[in-house]
């Protein structure tokens, strides 16, 4: 069994809450791990289809199976996903979510921090729009291009995260048409949030130098807090020069992704 269908991205742009919603729907099945990224060269791509055939495996019941891994849209940094996908999986269909190109950019870097992946301020990542893994995932209508020579456009569907949050279950319907199980189907699940915390910290300072949890636990009382305990991260506030710079680096790729899906996305910052 393999997917039917792909929720390819983006990144910080409500994957997570559509992955538990389309897990609630009795005609759906999810793969057992989130964020497989089979499709990714250098990460499970080299366990087989066999593996990632077990990832769908359970009762009968389901007509319609996916996943969720938005490095599947990250270009950049994974080339070549479209083309395994479409080797493996031609005939699926691929959902991706859509968030504020600006907005989705802050929450990236801002999970980088918390991941200890990242030590810069947010401005100084930004210094070079066009050579930015941040702008450049954020990049919609570039991302989706890779896509297009292997999946005809009318098998993507782009959920714009806003609309996942505000009209639930209208663009819920929707998914659920695209996917091809009953629209109709309805759960109290729906009420809920499907979100990390919004409390974010950086990892202590120690941890950069104390390789393993162990060691860390036991050092952790008789250090001084400076040293042992996460430091709290605050959403950073773009200068408007930053922000001035990034509305003219992504304004030409929300505009080409407005024309091609003719999506009005109102309420973007570009």
């Amino acid at each position: 069994m393999l997917p039917t269908f792909l929720i390819i991205g983006t990144m910080k742009g409500g994957t997570t809450s559509l992955f538990y919603y389309l897990a609630e729907h009795p005609r759906v099945r999810m793969a057992a791990m989130r964020e497989s990224d089979f499709f990714v060269a250098r990460r499970n791509y080299r366990k087989g289809l066999e593996w990632y055939e077990s990832l769908y495996e359970g009762p009968e019941g389901p007509t319609a199976f996916g996943e969720s891994s938005p490095n599947y849209a990250k270009r950049q940094i994974f080339p070549g996903v479209p083309e395994r996908m479409h080797a493996a999986v031609p005939d699926a269909r691929l959902i991706y979510c859509l968030r504020d190109p600006i907005e989705r950019i802050v929450s990236h870097w801002v999970h980088n921090a918390a991941q200890g992946r990242e030590r810069r301020t947010l401005e100084d990542a930004l210094r070079d729009p066009d050579d930015s893994n941040y702008v450049l995932t954020s990049r919609y209508h570039y991302q989706i291009q890779a896509y297009l020579p292997y999946y005809d456009i009318d098998r993507i569907l782009f959920v714009d995260s806003r609309d996942l949050r505000s009209d639930r279950k209208r663009t819920l319907r929707s998914t659920f048409t695209f996917v091809g199980v009953d629209p109709d189907y309805d759960s109290d699940a729906f009420d809920l949030l499907h979100h990390e915390s919004s409390t974010k910290e950086r990892p202590a300072r120690m941890d950069r130098f104390v390789p393993t949890v162990r060691a860390r636990n036991a050092l952790r009382p008789i250090l001084p807090p400076y040293l042992s305990a996460p430091r709290p991260i605050e959403t950073p506030v773009l200068s408007p020069v930053v922000r001035g710079r990034l509305e003219d680096a992504l304004r030409p790729d929300a505009e080409a992704l407005r024309a091609m899906t003719g999506m009005a996305l109102p309420g973007w910052s570009v």
